[in-house]
């Protein structure tokens, strides 16, 4: 999809929010890197009721950190309910190289919050990645592919004070052999192409669509009167190289009235196998938060 298109897309929803009789948003982000990885989107969100949110996105990023080049298309869905002190939700990402591979990841979650902000939650994600690569069989190349799969069970713990937020989250995968098959199809003699998979963890243009099996999440902020500020500092490990990829940021919000909102975003990440890499995005997001009978 292209930008024009994005755009489109962004405008449509827009004109919708004004016509929505129920709380909804829409969002525009863009992100890059300095090793001219670059990313865009648009997403939307509406809530039919106080307690259920539904939300769907597009997106379109390329990356060429360490060497590998990729260029992808992704496609988001979410819904979230709450019942009380308990919420459940489920979101589901597609995302597609052009020509190299697929990565598909569905994350649930199941939480409680306290009345004193404290929040609660447990973590299942499921990640599937289908990786095209090239042999050669008696001197003539073939193309094939190879599935790496692989489920994550973790948990959230935050808090959300007047002021004040903070919150770590741990999640631990397990792929399986198919570990053994992609690093065996990697590391064949007869195989002259193999997408750089480990890669997409170097940035934060593509990390979602990569294969940690480590995940470690750490984030604090603070609210003012229509200014906020928070860092955040993740750590993930590869499921194949066991590289660590350390990333720190930091976002600043500022509200523009009851219905606009603007975020910007400046950070660092570093792997230890390539250059640290610089990004910094912003997202713009325009609400309509309708009142209830």
């Amino acid at each position: 999809m292209t930008m024009k298109k994005m755009l489109a897309a962004a405008l449509a929803a827009l004109s919708l929010l004004g016509e929505s009789a129920s709380a909804a948003s829409v969002t525009l982000s863009g992100l890059a890197d300095s090793e001219d990885g670059m990313s865009y989107g648009v997403d939307a969100r509406f809530s039919p009721t106080d307690s259920w949110a539904v939300g769907a996105g597009v997106g379109k990023n390329k990356s060429s950190v360490g060497g590998a080049d990729f260029s992808g298309t992704s496609l988001r869905l979410s819904t979230d309910l709450s019942l009380g002190d308990f919420s459940a939700g489920a979101s589901v990402q597609r995302w597609k190289d052009s020509n190299q591979l697929r990565s598909t990841t569905v994350l649930g979650e199941l939480g409680w919050m306290a009345a004193n902000g404290l929040s609660l939650r447990a973590l299942l994600d499921d990640r599937n990645l289908t990786v095209q690569y090239t042999t050669t069989v008696l001197g003539q190349p073939r193309e094939t592919h190879t599935d790496f799969k692989g489920t994550g069970i973790g948990a959230d713990i935050s808090w959300y004070g007047t002021h004040w937020n903070t919150g770590a989250r741990f999640i631990d995968y397990d792929y399986g052999r198919s570990v053994d098959r992609v690093r065996a199809a990697l590391n064949s003699t007869s195989t002259t192409r193999f997408p750089g998979v480990p890669t997409l963890l170097d940035t934060i243009v593509t990390r979602t669509a990569g294969a940690p099996d480590q995940q470690l999440m750490a984030t604090v902020g603070r609210k003012f009167s229509r200014a906020s500020l928070h860092g955040d500092w993740a750590m993930q490990r590869d499921a194949l190289t066991h590289t660590k990829v350390k990333s720190v940021s930091v976002t600043h919000g500022y509200e523009f009235g009851a219905k606009l909102r603007l975020d910007t975003t400046v950070g660092f990440s570093d792997s230890g196998a390539t250059d640290t890499v610089a990004f910094g995005g912003v997202a713009l997001t325009l609400r309509n938060q309708a009142a209830r009978d």
